[in-house]
């Protein structure tokens, strides 16, 4: 997508695109909603966005070895959607503001669930579990609000955030079980 595109009540599966492009399912560059559509089996990477990209209401589920969601240079929001089973990590973040709210981001292997290399993203109201590379990397800003994090593999058993160089605000307080 170029331009300005509506993907809703919708199946995309088994897609594969070659390495230069690397997304099997979408590449968004314009604006993009999703709504109430499926994502199955689509490789390397399921989403690639560097536009703006809304998703609400979907499942990503059984894709890679990429990344659920890329994002790089764009915006992008997840809302009330359930991102599973990524042979990668489930949501690749750099550069732009991101928002995950009411979601689900859950058994990534063996990447992070959430995975910020620069940027703005907040999590809010949204469970992070049985990630095996931990529930959040983070190198960028980071608020967590209202989530739960848990049973996440992380490389540090005393943190469940890896917080390397960036701000994690909001997230004192939140354990991991």
């Amino acid at each position: 997508n170029e331009g300005t595109l509506l993907l809703s009540d919708s199946n995309v599966f088994d897609n594969v695109a070659a390495a230069p492009y690397g997304t099997g399912g979408l590449l968004n560059v314009g604006t993009a909603w999703v709504v109430r559509t499926y994502f199955l089996h689509n490789t390397p990477d399921t989403i690639r966005n560097l536009g703006r990209l809304e998703i609400d209401h979907t499942v990503i589920d059984w894709n890679g070895p990429g990344v659920g969601v890329r994002t790089w240079e764009g915006s992008m929001r997840i809302r009330s959607s359930v991102i599973a089973n990524q042979a990668g990590s489930a949501v690749f973040c750099q550069n732009g503001p991101t928002l995950i709210e009411s979601s689900t981001i859950t058994s990534s292997s063996p990447g992070a669930g959430i995975l910020v290399a620069s940027g703005d993203v907040t999590v809010r109201d949204s469970v992070i579990e049985q990630n095996e590379g931990g529930g959040i990397n983070n190198d960028g800003v980071l608020r967590v609000e209202r989530s739960v994090l848990g049973a996440n593999g992380v490389v540090d058993a005393e943190a469940f955030v890896e917080n390397d160089t960036g701000t994690g605000a909001g997230v004192p307080g939140l354990t991991n079980y």
